[in-house]
């Protein structure tokens, strides 16, 4: 990416980028202006209350989770504290979210969370961050793995500030989430096992000496619960915290865990896969593979989810589903044609590019078809969950139903009549219940309400009951479900299914005789089958790895279902013949479910310690504390060459900053203090709309015009204010006031002058990473300032700028990026620009053209070279980074009157990393006035972003 964009004098520019460094969530670190935006929908009234060892930040309205949360995490502290042998110092900070929206949007980190992440542990300050999604196993679960990663890395601090030595390695990632994962819930149940085990039995088990490879993968997870398991289990656990105690005393985090286990990081390796092996592959003996009991539909994805059969017309139909590609979630169909024939995918909606798609729900929401072919599912649109309703032939969106009372949604239904939804829905509290939805009038119906997690409800064939499941009948607290039966319009919930397993995911067959479901009461998660007339239980699957979210297909013969199989979730049409199956008697007789009792006494145990928690609670008071202080060499084109020093602080939220900067150019001539800068900026992101100030004073100043640094003493103050519509669009305003005692007009005249710029803009950005880790979307920046010379009159200027940038997936992996970019100033002492250099004009030097006006056109094929390429090397291999090449065409023109001669390049490049990331790039241009070409390249080397 280009540098950012100069709107004022590039110095004052710079001052504001500073004042904005804290704001990530407007401002992606080195891509200029650009990013997109964290909206803080709600204004939420924050309060904060102390426990033993937690201090909890929660909102009003999420009072009575917070009630329970206390007490829950300093219990859980405690055992922590007992089985880490250590005691923290301070207080954990606990920050607790009603919803998952409220936890992705939160300040506390600086940059968008991927919808999947379940729960954070911010190391700089120890924070950490949990939200509450409807499941209290769930809830228990995330807590306990975020107050352990806060106790290791407190323990592993305090161990290092024992032995006055510094912090010379990190945890490797295994060892932190293996272990959270372990302390959070041993044994793994069956559907976090499957994961593992699919890796074991397909021979894609990441051997210990490359588990490095797994970083920001759920495997890391499985992989690495799996061996702080065996490790526990063949040396004792006290092992690992005997290697906490002794941190810093190697040189290396191998070399630790070899001293406290006895054995070398190869032998530890070769015990715990073999006890793998020893574990799962009897199992291949009465398991079979997905292509034994289903004949898999070709999406052409390694993820494919929430499958569902949709009917176009007679003898046409296809199957919905949802995928990823990239940071990118996708809502496709496949027209299915007849055994054998290819499935054609087509592309119905692509999440993260609008308002109406900000995300899909891929692993927690399932979708639904409604007697006239409508798709419904639900999709976060802006603050809050909507259903959407699309015709599946086309694509076209038919109707958007909002539920403003809900902030979550998540499978909805479709009755058999189409007249009415049901739907899973979670309200600001927290609380998950089901809901009614008549789509005539809007009308919402709550079907349940207690304090259990209802979810994945769907309609009998007759339209009169829902089935779905629920952790109502869990009384061990071990997260498992049963499925349950109520009445169309509320009323008694019934209990359909027994047993110490946990059954989920039902659907209704078309003919209303049975319900399939998945159950995990073999060890494994497989399809089953109820008939609802006599409560009789079937197998219908043997798998290896684990099946997931059946749907029924035209009839009740086949069912379509995803199964895990060598890392990828694929969709299979199962061939059902209940005559065939194997029946067991069920729970008898369908009754009442006995839960309530169960409610009444949480209700009670709320209440006890809401009456604790309010004896502590307090409203929360900002507090400051450092996230960073450092000192700095380096060249800036506005501050030189020279020294920095940088000191941030922010509040526990993340919604308040301080920045401190000061810096010397003296080495360029002068005194110290004549070239001293310094420069102190406050921003406050508590509210949707954000603003910032800042006060600074400059001593060296780069000009332009001049292409010289020099000193000039400026002074002045910057107001920053912007308002987000959405995640990707928002409006900016700033003003900045600078004072000069020798500000150096165009004629060469000197003198004292007070300049003050107002400026606004525009920006739009819905940018992913595609698969291939390239930028896929469009940007838009639009700007317009006034410079006004209040001291003299002389130098007022008018700025104006349009950056417009897309890029596409022409092909497979081949990604076409196009930049139109256009400057203009207007008045004596209007702003001068200059292009050339890698990232504008490439194979020209950095002010080959300059003017008051600028047009600059590039465009850009991006293609894979050398990928996924390795050399072995002792103790393992190592990766390559991929090697993508570039065939590029850039032309631009400038002039002060107006538009002059064009200067074009075209050329070829190669490069590494992208994306969010510099690249090392290498380009050959060859120059072009588009009469002629260049016989001789010009050739660069820069490390940069890509525009």
């Amino acid at each position: 990416m280009s540098p950012a964009p100069s709107f004022a004098p590039r110095t004052f520019a710079a001052l504001l980028t500073i004042c904005l460094a804290c704001a990530l969530p407007y401002a992606c670190a080195g891509q200029g202006m650009f990013g997109k935006n964290k909206v803080q929908y709600s204004d939420l009234a924050w309060h904060e209350a102390d426990g033993r060892y937690v201090r909890l930040y929660f909102y009003a309205e999420e009072k009575e989770l917070a009630c329970a949360a206390l007490p829950l995490a300093d219990s859980m502290s405690a055992a922590l504290a007992d089985t880490f042998r250590h005691e923290p110092e301070k207080k954990i900070p606990l920050v607790l979210f009603s919803s998952q929206r409220d936890f992705l949007h939160s300040n506390v980190v600086p940059f968008l969370l991927p919808e999947e992440v379940a729960g954070l542990t911010e190391f700089a300050k120890g924070r950490v961050l949990v939200p509450y999604t409807g499941s209290d196993f769930r809830f228990r679960w995330v807590l306990r793995h975020e107050l352990t990663h806060a106790f290791m890395m407190d323990k592993i601090a305090s161990t290092l500030a024992r032995r006055k030595k510094p912090l010379n390695y990190y945890p490797p990632t295994w060892l932190s989430e293996g272990l959270a994962e372990y302390m959070s819930a041993s044994p793994p149940t069956p559907a976090t096992e499957a994961l593992l085990r699919d890796a074991v039995l397909s021979e894609q088990l990441v051997p210990l000496d490359e588990m490095w490879r797994l970083s920001g993968s759920i495997m890391v997870y499985r992989e690495g619960q799996s061996l702080v398991t065996f490790i526990a289990e063949r040396f004792g656990f006290s092992c690992i915290v005997a290697a906490l105690d002794d941190w810093g005393s190697e040189k290396t985090f191998d070399a630790l865990l070899a001293k406290h286990l006895g054995v070398s990081l190869t032998d530890l390796n070769d015990e715990w896969v073999r006890s793998l092996k020893q574990k799962y592959y009897p199992s291949v003996r009465e398991r079979d593979r997905p292509s034994v009991y289903a004949r898999e539909v070709d999406t052409g994805s390694s993820l494919s989810l929430a499958p569902v059969w949709v009917k176009y017309g007679a003898g046409r139909g296809g199957l919905a589903y949802m995928t990823a590609r990239g940071e990118t979630a996708e809502l496709r169909v496949s027209d299915l044609g007849e055994p054998g024939e290819k499935a054609r995918s087509r592309l119905l909606v692509r999440a993260g590019t609008s308002k109406a798609y900000e995300s899909l729900h891929l692993f927690r929401s399932r979708m639904s078809v409604g007697p006239t072919g409508l798709l419904a599912f639900s999709a976060q649109k802006e603050e809050r969950d909507v259903i959407h309703l699309l015709d599946s032939a086309t694509g076209r969106r038919v109707s958007t139903i909002e539920l403003p009372g809900l902030l979550a949604l998540s499978s909805p239904a479709v009755s058999p009549d189409g007249g009415r939804l049901v739907v899973a829905g979670q309200d600001a509290s927290g609380q998950c219940d089901l809901y009614l939805v008549r789509l005539a009038d809007r009308s919402l119906v709550r079907l349940t309400n207690d304090f259990f997690d209802d979810r994945d409800p769907d309609w009998t064939a007759d339209g009169k009951s829902v089935v779905f499941a629920s952790d109502r009948c869990d009384t061990s607290g071990a997260g498992r479900y049963g499925i349950f039966s109520c009445a169309g319009r509320g009323g008694e919930v019934r209990r359909l299914t027994a047993g110490g397993c946990s059954n989920t995911e039902p659907r209704c067959s078309p003919s209303g005789k049975y319900v399939a479901f998945v159950s995990d009461r073999g060890g494994v998660p497989d399809l089953f089958l109820m008939d609802l007339r006599e409560g009789s239980v079937a197998r219908v699957t043997r798998s290896l790895a684990g099946v997931q979210m059946p749907c029924w297909g035209e009839n009740d013969s086949t069912v379509f279902l995803v199964s895990l199989s060598s890392g990828k979730y694929v969709v299979g049409r199962v061939a059902v013949r209940p005559e065939s199956l194997e029946w067991e008697s069920g729970p008898g007789e369908a009754r009442a479910d006995s839960s309530r009792t169960e409610a009444v006494e949480r209700a009670g145990q709320a209440q006890s310690s809401c009456e604790a928690l309010e004896q502590s609670a307090r409203r929360y008071r900002p507090t400051f504390g450092l996230d960073f202080a450092r000192t700095t060499m380096g060249y800036d084109p506005e501050f030189v060459g020279g020294g920095s020093g940088q000191i941030a602080l922010s509040d526990m939220l993340g919604n308040r900053h301080f920045l401190v900067y000061l810096s010397s150019q003296s080495e360029q001539g002068g005194d110290l203090l004549g070239s001293l800068s310094a420069g102190a900026s406050y921003l406050d992101l508590a509210g949707r709309a954000t603003y910032g100030l800042g006060v600074f004073s400059l001593g060296t100043v780069y000009d332009e015009e001049l292409d010289i640094l020099r000193q000039e003493r400026r002074s002045g103050v910057l107001l920053y204010s912007a308002y987000p519509t959405s995640r990707f669009e928002r409006v900016e305003a700033n003003v900045v006031a600078r004072y000069s005692d020798e500000y150096r007009y165009r004629s060469g005249a000197v003198g004292r002058t007070l300049l003050v710029s107002n400026y606004v803009s525009y920006v739009w950005d819905n940018t992913n990473l595609a698969g291939v880790g390239e930028l896929v979307g469009s940007r838009v920046y639009l700007t317009l300032g006034v410079t006004r010379d209040v001291t003299r009159g002389v130098a007022d200027y008018v700025v104006g700028l349009a950056d417009l940038r897309g890029s596409v997936e022409v092909a497979r992996n081949v990604i076409l990026a196009s930049r139109l970019e256009a400057r203009s100033s207007f008045g004596e002492e209007g702003q001068r620009y200059y292009l050339g250099g890698p990232s504008t004009l490439r194979g020209y030097g950095t002010r080959t053209v300059s003017g008051k006006k600028v047009l600059l056109v590039n465009n850009e094929l991006r293609l894979p070279l050398l990928a996924r390429l390795a050399f072995r090397v002792p103790g393992g291999s190592l990766p390559f980074p991929t090697i993508r090449g570039a065939l590029f065409f850039d032309a631009a023109t400038c002039g002060d009157a107006g538009l002059g001669e064009w200067k074009g390049s075209l050329g070829v490049g190669f490069y590494l990393g992208g994306g969010y990331f510099p690249a090392v790039r290498f380009n050959i241009a060859w120059r072009t006035d588009f009469e002629t070409v260049a016989r001789e390249p010009v050739r660069e080397f820069t490390v940069g972003w890509n525009y």
